[in-house]
């Protein structure tokens, strides 16, 4: 008979929202796991409760096997033109266009040519263990994130400048900590990383979720690199001279009348995407960094 032994189409890929309103993380994951084999209350408190605790990591799975993971990883990622673009864009932003003497936190220099004063990870993602119970493995995106923000890094010590870099998810487990601590990078608990933003911030968000980036966006970060090119999120931001910007608590010049706002100085964002990733595209699929 007709269309009797026709394939049934494959599942597609879904998109699952994971709120959690004690934290304000909104985690996207996509899995090709239908849940149609639980009831539907039960599914969503598994996706809820697995998706915002640390990560679960293989048991035979150590730190110097996950190191060694990793500088896999990196020598895989510094060979890639990715890698090559975001190199050279960080050198043209804060070393082509400064001073000499670019320690020196001269009034006359705008924040976004000197060095930046920490650089802050949001949302990486576990980089040993499995997501929602065991369901959504992200680890290879996660390490490529992660090559890409040592990449950044280096670009700073082979100058002999020395940057606080801090990391925040909530996913993070014990390993993936000891791993980010071996390349002196902190991981700190949420909202420390989000209240530590700043106009001399580089925020590195390859992943993070529009909502999160456009309350990070009100600090004016001097450098982000994000997938997010909403022009709604990065122009026309107001920073410097008494703007948000240069207070994190949005409290102005502190005069407390209207004409902090005439101090302000409104600038639009410059953005630089970084080629396809071929060795594993969905790490930096429309990512770019934005400056001004």
């Amino acid at each position: 008979m007709p269309h009797t032994s026709r394939k049934k189409r494959p599942t597609t890929s879904k998109r699952l929202q994971i709120a959690d309103p004690s934290s304000g993380w909104t985690h996207i994951t996509t899995t090709a796991h239908s849940s149609s084999s639980h009831s539907p209350s039960t599914s969503h408190k598994n996706n809820t409760i697995d998706e915002l605790l640390p990560a679960e990591s293989p048991p035979k799975l150590t730190l110097p096997i996950l190191q060694s993971q990793f500088a896999t990883h990196k020598q895989k990622y510094d060979l890639s033109a990715t890698a090559q673009t975001l190199r050279s864009t960080i050198q043209n932003i804060f070393f082509h266009r400064n001073h000499p003497d670019d320690n020196n936190d001269n009034s006359n220099d705008n924040s976004d040519t000197q060095p930046p004063t920490e650089i802050i990870c949001i949302g990486l993602g576990s980089l040993s263990g499995l997501l929602r119970g065991g369901w959504v493995d992200r680890r290879r995106v996660s390490m490529y994130q992660l090559a890409a923000l040592v990449g950044i890094i280096e670009c700073f010590e082979t100058r002999g400048k020395t940057i606080p870099i801090y990391a925040q998810d909530p996913v993070f487990n014990t390993l993936d900590k000891a791993l980010l601590s071996s390349l002196n990078i902190t991981v700190v608990e949420s909202p420390r990383a989000f209240e530590a933003v700043g106009p001399r911030t580089l925020l590195f968000c390859p992943g993070v979720e529009r909502v999160h980036l456009k309350d990070m966006m009100v600090r004016g970060p001097g450098v982000v690199v994000s997938s997010c090119d909403d022009d709604d999120v990065y122009s026309s931001l107001s920073i410097g001279h008494g703007g948000r910007g240069d207070n994190h608590d949005g409290d102005g010049d502190g005069n407390g009348g209207d004409d902090s706002n005439e101090k302000r100085e409104v600038r639009t964002r410059q953005g630089v995407k970084l080629p396809l990733f071929e060795e594993q595209e969905s790490a930096f699929w429309g990512v770019g960094v934005y400056h001004y």
